[in-house]
């Protein structure tokens, strides 16, 4: 049965689409842009949260985003949150290719964080002062067993590429 709160997008290229609550999310499945014509799927207004999945060359433009953006199962997707929006959380697991755009709004949030798993080749893109700065989201780690305590714990630290 379809949720009420739910506005479903599937398979469009290039779409608006008007969310005027807060309670309302948005699931997008399956729209596709093409080599050299990437999509774009524009989200005006509120919404409580936004679920990306299988989806590929296209461009999510969102304004205020209550909760978690969700990017999973795509290739080559961009995430710009729109000047003056919010954005709590991106999250992104199995996804090739994601680049997300902060908004000085979502940036300048304490609370404001990328969850990622099982994706590679994510870039940040966000101002620092004068300066617009992309910076690559670390896909490698190093792991190691913490003995100093009286249990033993692994730990975990971005891998040197990344420095």
């Amino acid at each position: 049965m379809r949720n009420p709160n739910t506005i479903d997008v599937t398979g469009v290229k290039n779409e608006t689409v008007d969310c005027d609550s807060f309670r309302k999310s948005i699931s997008l499945y399956k729209c596709n842009g093409e080599k050299g014509s990437p999509g774009k799927i524009e989200v005006k207004g509120k919404c409580n949260s936004i679920m990306m999945d299988n989806c590929s060359l296209m461009e999510l433009q969102v304004d205020s985003v209550m909760s978690t953006v969700e990017i999973s199962n795509c290739q080559r997707v961009k995430l710009l949150i729109k000047p003056g929006a919010t954005v709590l959380s991106v999250a992104i697991d199995k996804t090739d290719g994601c680049h997300i755009t902060l908004s000085k709004e979502t940036q300048d949030n304490a609370d404001f964080q990328v969850l990622a798993a099982k994706s590679s080749e994510m870039n940040l893109t966000f101002q620092d002062g004068e300066d617009t700065v992309e910076k690559p989201i670390p896909e490698q780690f190093v792991f190691k067993i913490d003995r100093s305590g009286s249990k033993a714990k692994i730990i975990s630290s971005v891998s040197d590429l990344y420095s």
